[in-house]
């Protein structure tokens, strides 16, 4: 699929679950979330961008 996936969370726990499931179901980009600057720039390579938000436990 030509799309990017920005997990916003914890890159363990449900943050990496949620990372593991966007490269199963197709995704040609995952990401950690890194800032709007980033998400711009990869938006020009792949034009949809979904950000997926994992739990924070605290």
């Amino acid at each position: 699929m030509k799309a990017a996936a920005y997990v916003v969370g914890p890159r363990d726990g449900s943050g990496a679950a949620l990372m593991t499931l966007a490269h199963s179901l197709g995704f040609e980009v995952v990401l950690p979330y890194a800032g709007v600057a980033a998400a711009e720039r990869q938006a020009l390579e792949t034009p949809i961008c979904f950000f997926l938000f994992a739990a924070c436990l605290r």
